[in-house]
């Protein structure tokens, strides 16, 4: 099997196991008797540890053989998936899922950069495209079969599973030595733009697809309740979801490998705005498979988001493994506040109040991206 083709199994692995939790996670805590503030609480002790160690960790790759970090991170995520089989109380619920997040900080960031630098030049966007398909896949795919097996086999054999996802994807790794050109091993974009205008799509990106990735935690961490509410279950939630994620890998398909969207500032903007769209519409409907035409929408929106953020992170000709960190670290941080806030504001406001927390958010992005490209513009 190519090298290319191990990555992008691993990631499909990686996301297939974190999905099959982060479905079960909610319906978990409320079964364990917590409530909106408990529900947003798990993002958090998932993804602060997350973007702490993916920070660093991205650094680290820079120097360090690739398929190390990248190892170390799935031991923690296969420990962390095994405690949560056996979790039988919210306190060792909560305590386990740092684990994930430790371990998934250190391996995204380094399997990103390693995409990067199997081939060079015009090849950067094939890999993007590649490794995009994959791990969106692995979510799409993880919330669909968990959404069947949770009702059917419990939580316990979900977690079981997530562990063995994981575990296949550190078989399936291949020899990751980086070429000694390594830092050359990316040629320019054509459509790059000069490096302050760059910076500006970058750091517009990332807030974009943390804001949009905080969305989607919202959904994923808040609809449950809602649903319970409606009268609705685990497979409606799944579905949704798997809508989602499936829609954002059809995006990643048909558009991934392609350059019209390159440092566009009214493509991104528009992005921005469907995400603002579906946040505020997702919790009006009392039946959740009516939400799915939204829920594909929100998916292609997404996925816009995240390949602008990756892509602008790996179109470089250095660093790669320190940017595709901060991109991950800012999606965590992100996916970890928005849901918190909002299961906060839940008590004196409603259970439609982390999703009208979201659209503010996604709403705030927009006007941060419309100023910032704008003050790149003067400064061309």
């Amino acid at each position: 099997m190519k090298p290319s083709a191990r990555l992008a199994l691993a990631a499909f692995c990686t996301d297939f196991g974190l999905y099959l939790l982060m479905l079960s996670l909610p319906f978990r805590v409320l079964a364990l008797g917590g409530g909106a503030l408990q529900l947003g609480l798990v993002p958090v002790l998932y993804a602060t540890p997350y973007s702490l160690v993916a920070a660093t960790a991205g650094r680290l790759s820079d120097r360090w053989p690739r398929r190390r970090p990248i190892r170390v991170g799935l031991a923690f995520a296969v420990l962390g998936a095994l405690s949560l089989a056996r979790a039988d109380d919210l306190p060792t619920l909560f305590a386990s899922i740092p684990f994930i997040g430790v371990g998934l900080g250190f391996f995204w960031p380094s399997l990103q950069a390693g995409f990067s630098e199997l081939h060079r030049g015009h090849r950067l966007l094939a890999m993007v495209s590649l490794f995009n398909v994959s791990w969106s896949a692995g979510k799409g795919g993880g919330m669909l079969l968990g959404s069947i097996l949770l009702a059917r086999m419990g939580p316990g054999f979900v977690s079981i599973l997530a562990a063995a996802a994981y575990a296949m994807a550190a078989v399936v790794l291949p020899w990751m030595d980086r070429p000694r050109d390594h830092h050359l091993a990316v040629r320019a974009d054509p459509r790059r733009p000069a490096p302050h205008r760059h910076r500006a799509f970058l750091h517009s990106a990332w807030i974009a697809n943390g804001v949009g990735f905080g969305i989607v935690a919202t959904v994923n961490h808040h609809l449950p309740q809602l649903a319970v509410r409606w009268g609705e279950g685990e497979r409606e939630v799944g579905t949704l979801l798997a809508v989602v994620f499936l829609s954002q890998t059809l995006f990643f398909l048909q558009a991934g490998s392609r350059q019209w969207w390159h440092y566009r500032k009214g493509y991104l903007i528009a992005a921005q705005l469907l995400l603002v769209a579906a946040a505020g519409l997702l919790p009006q409907s009392p039946q959740i498979f009516l939400l799915v035409p939204l829920g594909a929408g929100l998916g292609i929106a997404l996925g816009f988001a995240y390949q602008s953020s990756i892509y602008y992170s790996l179109d470089a000709p250095h660093s790669r493994g320190s940017q595709a960190g901060v991109h991950e670290a800012v999606l965590g941080v992100a996916s970890a506040t928005i849901p918190l806030v909002g299961g906060a504001l839940v008590s004196p406001l409603g259970l439609r109040a982390p999703f009208l927390l979201a659209a503010i958010c996604g709403s705030l992005a927009v006007i941060h991206t419309g100023l910032r490209l704008r003050s790149s513009d003067r400064g061309a």
